[in-house]
């Protein structure tokens, strides 16, 4: 009889043990998807902007694409599009609701996302084939793009 309870440090030490190991596991599981998440978003994002592109008319009802609920954050400037898509930096224009997360550049050719937000994002891109800016293309957080 003394021997059974004799070994209760050792079987709690083992569900301690057991428990910790499930934990790691379902912080490592929610860790996971949130990346698959961001990934994805991320893919979405690059996609709104390649669809408004290709889309792009010297009509402005034309051109405009929205991805919905993209989860992001950091800093996105107009120089990664720039270089990708061959568009000189100064004809993308980021655009966002004032009073939100999204810190603009005075220049408006870059975001600094702080926090990660879920937010739909709109791309409108205009062929103007005047001057500089072939395409002007605008990039917009939580509403249409105004164009100008």
């Amino acid at each position: 009889m003394m021997n059974k309870g004799y070994f209760w440090p050792f079987r709690l030490l083992i569900a301690t043990i057991f428990a910790l190991a499930m934990l790691t596991i379902i912080i490592s599981a929610l860790e996971y998807f949130k990346n698959v998440e961001r990934s994805t978003s991320y893919e979405r994002f690059e996609n709104g902007f390649k669809n408004a592109l290709y889309a792009a008319s010297s009509d402005p009802s034309y051109g405009l694409a929205k991805e919905k609920n993209i989860t992001i954050v950091g800093i996105i400037t107009a120089g990664q599009f720039s270089e990708k898509y061959k568009i000189p930096s100064e004809c993308i224009e980021f655009q966002a609701i004032s009073g939100m997360l999204i810190k603009l550049s005075e220049n408006k050719r870059r975001v600094i996302i702080e926090k990660e937000i879920t937010i739909d994002v709109y791309f409108h891109c205009i062929r103007y084939n005047v001057g500089e800016c072939e395409i002007k293309c605008y990039i917009s957080f939580g509403k249409a793009p105004k164009i100008g």
